[in-house]
């Protein structure tokens, strides 16, 4: 019709034709807006499959490989390539890539080199849409990898604020790249640090991992490891030998079947046990272990056992030679006692009376020693240890009137004021009656004449611990860690040559070992010339003889 000849267009026919060109403009817009909506959408989906798969594997080669190629789908480039700083911090390493085969077989680039040193050494992304128009460009590079580069962008992978290498995209196919794809590949970069960090993280731990079960498996203490269960995880070597058990068969097995009817199996598996605690145990192989059961927290419970068996034969060799030395010197030193004493009625001088009484004094002293290593001998062994409820007043009581003509001899006073409540311990009422009565005696014998001597009870739901209290000349600091120790005698005991005081050092020795025989524990507070407060606990409840297996509290 507008072909026809001299005809003209009139305005109906124009507002007509604008009105067609507005409506095709309009959908002209719509289809670009809803392209670059789909792209965008498109864009999201591919970031979210890269993260995906990034986080969800530890095999980081191959996650950051499926990164690049996707990246590399994503932007359209030739390619996109991954570099990370090596162990000196030195040099970039090519570690994975999308797109263009590349040789990629030891290529590297220095930092001082390329956009990718730049960026590197800057903390910063770049764009360079010419490349042979920008110094930075290094012809090299390309020589190793064998692209002929004509734009790159290029991002730096932070992590932890620390830049451990980059991301560049290779030739964009309309040769320009733009802040958008900065963006994306900045995610992609993100994403990637998290996928290092993960990675390094879980090598570390497993790394950590194979370290200490390395440690575990050749360390010469036997050790065994449950889950919260009561499952093996861990039965070393020597815990294998010592046991003569399979370690490989025995993981994932309940302890209480790998060690039928034997005390480890029972107290890894019981609920009701409080750690850390400890015990003797008896392998297949008569070896004898002291066992440290602990609970690990969110993994289970282990026990180490560190082999004894040597210390038992030797501490049994002491004791019998001890017991053999004791009763030998026993016989004679009794002669020349008798001897002695029938001298007393002999008319002797002045001199020989002195070295009469001397010699019966030494004698007397050498009894007593060996008395006291007897009594060593036998309080050491615990197979005659007799547990029976008592009262802890009649304990007290006991002692004191025991004591009474020694206390009065000096003119002393002992006070005690009972509990009104009735207090029961479980025990052997004889070694217990001794700790009290050695505790008591080295009161009296250390206190002067007229002295106050106090005997105080306190107790808990979980102990009762007696202190004898003294206003005696009290104890050299630097004597106090040793006072517990077996034939050891503090400076006080010889002050007077003349005079010294009677004992034999062994017994707060003894004393220790029979309160921790029964789970307790024993310890002074003390200061030079304002007297001594010796103290110690016994479970309320039956405790099995392995020393204190409870945690110190403030003993003051």
């Amino acid at each position: 019709m507008y072909t026809q000849p001299g005809r003209k267009v009139n305005d109906q026919e124009l507002e007509l034709a604008q009105a067609i060109i507005n409506i095709g403009a309009v959908g002209v817009q719509d289809a670009l807006h809803f392209e670059t909506a789909e792209a965008r959408a498109n864009q999201l989906q591919t970031l979210g499959d890269i993260g995906r798969e990034m986080t969800s594997t530890l095999d980081l080669e191959s996650a950051l490989q499926k990164a690049m190629e996707h990246t590399q789908n994503l932007l359209k480039a030739e390619a996109v390539v991954l570099f990370l700083l090596n162990d000196d911090g030195e040099k970039l390493v090519l570690k994975a890539s999308g797109g263009a085969r590349l040789r990629i077989r030891d290529v590297a680039i220095r930092l001082e080199e390329g956009i990718a040193g730049w960026v590197t050494r800057n903390n910063s992304p770049l764009i360079v849409n010419d490349v042979r128009s920008n110094p930075l460009y290094h012809s090299a590079i390309d020589g190793q990898t064998g692209l002929l580069t004509s734009s790159v962008l290029c991002v730096p992978l932070n992590r932890r604020g620390e830049v451990t290498g980059v991301i560049e995209a290779i030739n964009h196919p309309r040769g320009n790249f733009t802040e958008a794809d900065q963006q994306l590949l900045s995610s992609v970069a993100s994403w990637a640090a998290i996928a290092l960090d993960n990675a390094s993280l879980f090598r570390s731990v497993a790394d950590e991992r194979s370290r200490l079960e390395a440690t575990l498996v050749e360390t010469a203490d036997a050790v065994v490891l449950t889950d919260n269960n009561g499952h093996i995880i861990l039965v070393n070597k020597a815990a294998g030998q010592a046991f003569r058990i399979n370690p490989d068969l025995a993981v994932g097995r309940p302890a209480i079947e790998i060690f039928a009817g034997h005390p480890l199996g029972e107290l890894l598996m019981d609920d009701e046990a409080t750690f850390p605690t400890s015990l003797e145990v008896t392998t297949p192989t008569e070896r004898v272990l002291y066992a440290t059961v602990s609970d690990i927290s969110e993994v289970g419970r282990v026990a180490v056992m560190q082999d004894i068996t040597a210390l038992k034969q030797i501490d049994r060799m002491r004791s019998q030679l001890l017991g053999t030395a004791a009763h030998d010197l026993k016989n004679p030193l009794n002669a020349i006692r008798l001897g002695a004493d029938l001298l007393n009625d002999a008319p002797l001088s002045d001199q020989q009376r002195k070295a009469l009484n001397m010699m019966q004094r030494a004698t007397d002293s050498m009894t007593n020693l060996i008395t006291g290593l007897l009594e060593t001998i036998r309080v050491e062994s615990t197979a005659n240890l007799s547990y029976e409820p008592f009262q802890v007043n009649d304990l007290v009581r006991r002692a004191i009137e025991d004591l009474r003509p020694l206390s009065d001899d000096r003119k002393q006073t002992i006070r005690f004021d009972p509990p009104d409540e009735t207090l029961l311990i479980i025990g052997d009422p004889s070694r217990l009656n001794s700790v009290m009565t050695n505790l008591l005696s080295n009161a009296i014998k250390f206190s002067g004449e007229g002295a106050k001597i106090e005997v105080r009870v306190r107790w808990d739901d979980e102990e009762i611990i007696i202190s004898v209290v003294d206003d005696g000349p009290g104890i050299p600091e630097d004597e106090i860690p040793r006072i517990f120790e077996h034939l050891y005698r503090g400076r006080i005991t010889v002050q007077d040559p003349n005079n010294p005081i009677d004992g034999t050092g062994l017994g707060l020795a003894l004393a220790k070992t029979v309160v921790e025989q029964h789970g307790g524990r024993i310890w002074v507070v003390s200061k030079e010339d304002k007297g001594s407060t010796f103290s110690f606990s016994i479970p309320r409840e039956q405790t099995p003889k392995t020393g204190s297996l409870r945690q110190d509290k403030d003993e003051r």
